[in-house]
């Protein structure tokens, strides 16, 4: 469990709607889609580390105040975009924060002369191709996961998608 005060100033940060420690919600952060974890759901075990709260920032200043509370408190910070990983990159650690980037979710600018986009991390794949198309645009970037992913979960994974071979990796894009 996390001290009352820490979730407090997490809370001072984010947004009293914003911050999360209920059993339900840590039990759900504590592990993405990796199959070792979903194996052990699958026969009713339970993750063996779990958050000690997930925090959803709306937007990069808060989310920048939460990631500094967490560094003043020495608490670690575990990122969440879907949760649609495979591999445990967003595991949780024992006393972890996780910060569930999904309400970062727009994209902020397109400038098609410089064939450049401003997208905040918790956008889901989908989506950001969607409103690409409307300007007449793409990111030629299709992983499997299009559907149930965000970008910044693209980032941290570097992933690669079935156009690479022609637009390049996440962060050929980038």
């Amino acid at each position: 469990m996390m001290e009352e005060r820490i979730l407090n100033r997490l809370r001072a940060e984010a947004g009293l709607d914003a911050v999360g420690d209920s059993l339900p919600e840590l039990l759900a952060y504590s592990a993405d889609c990796w199959p070792r974890q979903f194996v052990t759901r699958m026969y009713g075990g339970l993750p063996e580390e779990r958050p000690a709260a997930v925090v959803r920032p709306r937007d990069v200043d808060s989310l920048c105040r939460v990631v500094a509370v967490c560094r003043e408190e020495g608490v670690p910070v575990v990122p969440w975009g879907a949760g649609s990983g495979v591999c445990g990159g967003a595991n949780a650690v024992r006393g972890c924060v996780v910060v569930d980037l999904k309400r970062m979710n727009r994209l902020e600018s397109v400038d098609p002369v410089s064939m450049t986009a401003w997208v905040e991390a918790g956008m889901n794949g989908m989506h950001l191709e969607e409103a690409l198309n409307e300007r007449g645009c793409t990111l030629g970037h299709f992983p499997s996961s299009i559907l149930c992913s965000t970008v910044g979960g693209w980032v941290a994974t570097r992933s690669a998608g079935q156009f690479s071979s022609r637009y390049g990796k996440i962060e050929d894009l980038v």
